[in-house]
């Protein structure tokens, strides 16, 4: 089994690799500083919403029109990023309206930490009001506000 997952794995790194060959020789822009400094960041704003969606998931706030606003808050997000790249970000998720002070970037990282935080209370059948992460001088503490 685990030869089977490795072979597998060779094989989708050849053929990233062979992508990456191809797409360069066809448009040399595509390994300029600039372009892979659009793909990270278009990369961590794709992240941030994978991110929102597994909260949203993992808070019970389901519901049928979550592609639309996920696009939605993708565009606006992207849209202000590059607007005003120093605006602090403030979500708000699931159903019971959890807000996260997320601050300034790196907000994936933050997310992971919000996704771990909201795991932890949902063992001890609670939920936050609010999660801060915005703290500049000490970015691992998290402070958690019950309702």
């Amino acid at each position: 089994m685990r030869s089977a997952l490795q072979r597998r794995e060779a094989v989708l790194v050849g053929i990233l690799a062979a992508m990456i060959v191809v797409i360069t020789v066809r448009a040399p822009v595509f390994l300029s500083a600039g372009s892979l400094d659009t793909l990270a960041t278009d990369g961590g704003i794709l992240a941030m919403m994978a991110l929102v969606q597994m909260i949203a998931l993992l808070t019970g706030g389901i519901d049928l029109s979550l592609a639309a606003i996920m696009a939605l808050v993708g565009m606006v997000t992207a849209l202000m990023s590059r607007a005003c790249p120093d605006l602090p970000v403030v979500l708000t998720v699931g159903k019971r309206g959890i807000a996260l002070h997320l601050g300034l970037g790196p907000w994936p990282k933050k997310l992971l930490m919000v996704a771990e935080v909201l795991r932890t209370f949902e063992h001890e059948k609670e939920l936050p009001g609010v999660v801060f992460l915005d703290n500049a001088l000490h970015p691992e503490r998290v402070v958690v506000r019950m309702r």
